[in-house]
């Protein structure tokens, strides 16, 4: 598994979901043809300069995933930073501010919340899993598993795009059908409004 805080390999898709608009997007590097919710690129510096852009329209207070603390979040700052820059990788945050904290070990992005889903799961649960895959957790939940596929991901980009793409939503679709069940988000607002 790639290291995020050296972010060596190239980013080949980044899958979201914006729940204002209600809608899935999924960016790729690769040559397959546009649709409502897959734009494919030729470089990583455009996929990156596409999801900064579409970032930037959402403006999103709160972002969530699983494992985006330990994971996405790094991968995604160090590889915007080596391909685009600080400046580019600090728009993460709207006041451009985005910094590793030791002491929690890991980045905070100044003006948006990272609710990691991982931790609030554990967190709001009060039970011990036997595995906190997202894989275990989607299919004790919600029904929902990853998308089985043979050798790594890396196999999967290169022998099978559709289905590449398809896991990288797949995953985004887990975690927003456990928030719409279980409504972590909206309890650890409550939680904050309530300590104010």
């Amino acid at each position: 598994f790639p290291d995020p805080q050296r972010a060596d390999n190239k980013i080949t898709a980044i899958a979201l979901y914006d729940r204002v608009s209600d809608r899935y997007s999924c960016f790729v590097l690769s040559n397959v043809p546009k649709t409502d919710v897959v734009e494919s690129f030729k470089s990583e510096e455009e996929l990156l300069q596409r999801f900064y852009q579409k970032y930037l329209e959402i403006n999103p207070t709160i972002l969530s995933g699983w494992n985006i603390d330990g994971f996405d979040i790094p991968y995604l700052y160090n590889s915007t930073t080596k391909v685009l820059g600080h400046l580019f990788a600090n728009a993460l945050s709207p006041i451009g501010e985005v910094f590793y904290s030791e002491h929690k070990r890991r980045h905070k992005i100044a003006g948006v919340s990272c609710l990691d889903y991982l931790p609030l799961y554990k967190l709001f649960t009060y039970t011990q899993q036997s595995s906190y895959r997202l894989d275990f957790i989607g299919q004790k939940e919600v029904g929902l598993g990853k998308i089985e596929y043979e050798g790594t991901l890396q196999d999967l980009y290169e022998s099978d795009i559709n289905k590449y793409i398809e896991y990288n939503l797949n995953d985004v679709k887990i975690v927003k059908a456990l928030d719409d069940k279980l409504k972590f988000i909206e309890l650890a607002r409550g939680v904050c409004h309530l300590g104010h």
